[in-house]
C-alpha cells in the first residue's frame, strides 16, 4: 500500500505541519513540523521511491525560505526529505528575491531512465 504525505500551514505555529498516511488516508500521524515557511501554497513530488527501483527514497517541497526565514515570499528554495517527509533537511536556494507559489513534480525519461525535476514558479 502507498503511502499518503499532506502538509498544511497553521496560522498559529507559522510553520507546516506534515502528517503521514499509511493506510490510503483513513488515518494520519503527525510527523513534524520543521519547515518555516510563509503562508503560502507549496509544491510536493516524490523524486525517487526504493520500491520503484530507485536506490532512496526522496521526497520534494518547493517553496519560499523568506528573508528573514519564515517571514515572507523571498527566496525559493528546495526542502528535501529521505525518511517519506517524517524529516525535510535544511532547504537548498534556487532563486533570491521575490518568489510566491511554485509548483513541481518529477517527470521520467523512459529512453534514458533519467529523472527530471521541474518547477514552475511565480
Amino acid at each position: 500500500m502507498c503511502h499518503h504525505l499532506t502538509n498544511i500551514y497553521t496560522e498559529a505555529l507559522g510553520n507546516r505541519i506534515h502528517f503521514l498516511s499509511a493506510d490510503g488516508g483513513a488515518t494520519w500521524v503527525h510527523t513534524s513540523n520543521d519547515i518555516v515557511i510563509s503562508k503560502v501554497d507549496t509544491g510536493i513530488t516524490r523524486f525517487s521511491a526504493i520500491r520503484s527501483g530507485d536506490d532512496e527514497n526522496r521526497i520534494i517541497l518547493s517553496g519560499p525560505i523568506g528573508d528573514p526565514v519564515g517571514t515572507n515570499r523571498r527566496n525559493l528554495g528546495l526542502w528535501s526529505s529521505t525518511d517519506e517527509g517524517v524529516t525535510f533537511e535544511t532547504p537548498f536556494q534556487l532563486v533570491e528575491g521575490v518568489s510566491a507559489y511554485s509548483d513541481i513534480i518529477t517527470l521520467s525519461d523512459s529512453i534514458n531512465d533519467i529523472y527530471n525535476l521541474n518547477l514552475i514558479f511565480c
